[in-house]
């Protein structure tokens, strides 16, 4: 439904050639495997603390970074409900498994107006302590650039109608700060955010069937969203089958192997009971020999 709405505004924004000279210059270049600099770009957090990308990109945890502002009319309202509505239908918790880093893209924007967003979307999550895995940021110009510049965003202010022009995109950062996915749209599906948070988490985030899952699914950047891999399937099943019939020959070899003992432990005592009974005994010999 969120999908259709979108299409609908953008269709209508088109339509009415409201800022056409804006959506040109709006979109992604893709950076996957690109280093973000965590360690130089300065942010200002909703407590009005100055904080780096780093405090937020550490340990075993990825994180999911957006970028837009709290103002926006529409799309980041969008945007972020559908990564919450995802999020709610995944079992890990924001702050504990991964974290959400939202930047302003709007340098008029201050801590206040981004403590007051974020409260709205904590309570919408609704799980406790997920206040520490959500992030809101402001910044300069210098950083808010050069952030954008490193993960391919694209972003236009429009004056005519006081707004920026941006792409709906999420970027999935490692632990280390690399990028690992876009994520793209409003509507995000609990599977598709599940596997790019393995996948960006290098495999620390999950259990080991969840993440064996991603070798089952790889990302489809016509689609965008995770497909099943079929190439991969077909290897599992080829293991699947040499394997179960390693089993059967083992239970087969298995088998024989105690036929054969049980045939040879018998005529082994077979013969050993026939050989009692034709040996004379002692006695019988010293009679023989006094006759």
């Amino acid at each position: 439904m969120r999908s259709l709405l979108f299409f609908f505004i953008s269709s209508l924004c088109w339509a009415n050639q409201q800022m056409p000279e804006a959506m040109q210059g709006a979109g992604v270049d893709e950076k996957l495997g690109y280093q973000v600099s965590i360690r130089s770009l300065a942010f200002v957090d909703e407590a009005s603390q100055p904080v780096l990308l780093k405090d937020f990109v550490r340990g075993e945890k990825p994180v999911v970074l957006m970028m837009g502002y709290y103002k926006c009319p529409k799309l980041c309202s969008l945007i972020l409900s559908g990564f919450i509505s995802a999020a709610k239908a995944v079992h890990w918790t924001l702050g504990n498994e991964y974290d959400l880093v939202m930047v302003s893209i709007d340098t008029r924007e201050t801590p206040e107006i981004a403590a007051k967003k974020k409260a709205n979307y904590v309570k919408y999550y609704g799980r406790t302590g997920s206040e520490r895995g959500i992030h809101f940021l402001t910044a300069t110009q210098e950083n808010i650039g050069k952030l954008a510049d490193e993960i391919g965003f694209h972003f236009k202010y429009d004056e005519r109608i006081e707004q920026f022009a941006h792409p709906a995109v999420l970027v999935v950062l490692s632990p280390g700060g690399l990028i690992t996915r876009y994520i793209y749209g409003i509507d995000f599906r609990a599977k598709d955010l599940k596997l790019a948070l393995i996948e960006g988490s290098e495999g620390k985030v999950g259990t080991v069937i969840e993440r064996f899952l991603l070798y089952c699914y790889q990302f489809d950047p016509n689609l965008g969203t995770y497909s099943v891999a079929v190439v991969n399937l077909m290897k599992i099943g080829g293991l699947l089958t040499v394997l179960g019939l390693l089993f059967y020959l083992w239970l087969f070899w298995r088998s024989e192997i105690n036929v054969a003992r049980r045939w040879f432990g018998g005529n082994c005592a077979a013969g050993s009971s026939k050989k009692r009974v034709t040996r004379p005994s002692s006695s019988e010999g010293t009679s023989d020999s006094s006759r």
